[in-house]
C-alpha cells in the first residue's frame, strides 16, 4: 500500500509523515469515510534519501500488504478468540450462566487486548519513503 503525504520531521534516518487521506492506493475504491483522519506515520528513510530530505518535502510511503494483513489479523483475532474462549469456559465454570458468561467473557477480553499489546513490540511493522519530492505543496495542504 502506497501513502503520500508531507515531512512533518526528520529524526536519526527516520521521518514522521503527515498523510493526506483518500490518496492511497487502497482508499478510492473503499467508501469508509478516513478521509476526515489524518494520521502522522513514521517511516525509514533510505540513506539516498536521506541527504536531500528536510521538513515540508512531500513524500510516498510504501507500507507492505504482509505487515497489514498481519497485523489487522493480530488486532482483530486474538481478541476475538479470547472472548469466545473467555465466555465459553466462564460459562462452564459457574453455574449461574449470566455470570459465569459476562466474566468469562470479560477476562478474555481483557487477556487478548493485553496479548496485542505484548506482541505489537515484537512484530515488524515498518514502513519506509520510496520517492522524494522536493518543495511540498504550494496550496497549503
Amino acid at each position: 500500500m502506497y501513502r503520500s503525504g508531507q515531512v512533518v520531521s526528520i529524526n536519526n534516518k527516520e521521518v514522521e509523515v503527515k498523510c493526506f487521506p483518500g490518496e492511497s492506493s487502497n482508499c478510492q475504491s473503499c467508501g469508509w469515510g478516513c478521509s476526515k483522519r489524518t494520521p502522522n506515520l513514521k517511516a525509514n528513510l533510505p540513506d539516498d534519501l536521506f541527504e536531500n530530505a528536510s521538513v515540508g518535502d512531500r513524500v510516498v510511503v510504501y507500507i507492505p500488504d504482509q505487515s497489514v494483513f498481519m497485523l489487522s489479523t493480530i488486532v482483530f483475532l486474538i481478541p476475538t478468540v479470547a472472548l469466545i474462549t473467555g465466555v465459553v469456559i466462564g460459562g462452564n465454570l459457574n453455574d449461574n450462566a449470566n455470570t459465569g458468561y459476562l466474566l468469562g467473557g470479560t477476562l478474555g477480553f481483557i487477556i487478548g487486548i493485553s496479548c496485542v499489546y505484548i506482541l505489537r513490540k515484537f512484530i515488524s511493522f515498518q514502513p519506509k519513503v520510496v520517492e522524494l519530492m522536493k518543495g511540498g505543496f504550494s496550496n497549503g495542504r
